[in-house]
This record gives structure tokens, C-alpha cells and sequence, in this order.
């Protein structure tokens, strides 16, 4: 269960069926703690940073919802069991519209400086372009380190209904050289007996549930 409070700031009127909300920039939902798969956040702030305008017919139920940009601060996550930090998150909604029946939505994520602090990681970028509805999701994921060292690509589809879902991705190429990036670089202190200075690589992978 997530537990979760909000401070809501905004001003509604009713024109006949026609219901309009705008909420304020600072309006903001606190949450206890957010848990998705191996990823773990606590006191997460979900914050609005610009103007967020919602259009509700209340004969008909449908609404429509956008454009706005939210602030994401999270102080504390775990990923996978380890500690991170971020230097800056955001979700920028272009546009959700629905009924009771069905709804989509089109929205972008981005965090930059994703950083496990023991072990320590090179900070990488994120961004993830999400296209949902009330049947599946599919999403386009990019992620770079922030010294251009390691790149990866990703396309994610999941059903919502079956729970069935599918992953592709390709990582590189990565250079490995042992003046500008080799393998240990990617954790400190790198816990194995292994390093590689020189070579190429790249690749893909898949994944389906």
C-alpha cells in the first residue's frame, strides 16, 4: 500500500455540464514510499511546475487533461537493493484524455545523474517516452552515462490485462581504452579481478514476461 498526501492548489468552475480545473504551479503529492519492481523510493515528491489544466463533461464523463511538467524529488532510492541518487527528475505530460470506459495518455520522463552512491557509478541520463492506455503501454527508453562512455536503447511493451510484456533493447558501442574509459570505471571500487582496457563492444538483448 502507498500512502500518500497532497496540497492541492487551484480554482474550479462549472458552466453547465462543463467542469474546469486549473491546478497551480506548487500544488504537490508527497509520497511515502513508491515501490516498482527492484526500484524502491521514499518520500517522493510529486510536484507541478507549471500550470495543469483538467476539462471534465459531466453528462458525457469524458475529461481531458495537459499540457504540464511536474518535478519529481525523491531523497532516498534503492535500486536493486542499492543507494542512488539523482541530480534531477521531471515528467512532462503533452496529454491524457479518457472515460469512465478508457483513457490514453502521452507523456516524457527524464532523469539525469542516476548515481548508486556504494559502489559509486558514472551518473547516467534517462530518458523514457511513454505512449499508454487502458489496454498496454509501450515505451521508448534511452540512457547514456553522462561522459558519453555507455549508451543503451530500449523499447518496452506491456499489457495490462494479461500482465504479458516484452523487452528489446541494444547497448554500445562501447570503447574501452585504457587512458580515456576501461570496465572498472563503471563502479568504484570495482569489486572483481577483472578490468578490460581495450576492444569494442556491443549488443542486444530481450526479455518477455
Amino acid at each position: 500500500t502507498t500512502q500518500a498526501a497532497g496540497n492541492i492548489l487551484g480554482v474550479i468552475t462549472l458552466n453547465g455540464t462543463a467542469l474546469h480545473g486549473t491546478l497551480k504551479p506548487a500544488s504537490a503529492a508527497t509520497f511515502a514510499q513508491v515501490r516498482q519492481g527492484p526500484v524502491v523510493m521514499t518520500r517522493a515528491v510529486l510536484q507541478l511546475v507549471d500550470p495543469l489544466t483538467v476539462d471534465v463533461d459531466t453528462a458525457t464523463g469524458r475529461w481531458l487533461a495537459g499540457p504540464a511538467t511536474l518535478a519529481w524529488v525523491t531523497p532516498q532510492i534503492q535500486v536493486a537493493g542499492l543507494q542512488a541518487t539523482t541530480q534531477q527528475a521531471a515528467i512532462k505530460l503533452d496529454r491524457a484524455e479518457g472515460s469512465a470506459q478508457t483513457w490514453n495518455a502521452q507523456a516524457t520522463a527524464t532523469i539525469n545523474g542516476l548515481t548508486l552512491t556504494q559502489p559509486s557509478s558514472l551518473p547516467v541520463d534517462f530518458t523514457l517516452r511513454v505512449n499508454a492506455d487502458s489496454q498496454s503501454a509501450k515505451a521508448d527508453i534511452q540512457a547514456q552515462s553522462q561522459d558519453k562512455s555507455v549508451t543503451l536503447a530500449a523499447r518496452l511493451e506491456q499489457a495490462w490485462t494479461s500482465g504479458r510484456g516484452t523487452l528489446h533493447g541494444t547497448f554500445g558501442p562501447v570503447t574501452f581504452d585504457r587512458a580515456t574509459f576501461r570496465l572498472r570505471q563503471l563502479l568504484s571500487p570495482w569489486p572483481y579481478a577483472i578490468d578490460v582496457t581495450a576492444g569494442k563492444v556491443d549488443g542486444t538483448f530481450d526479455a518477455a514476461w
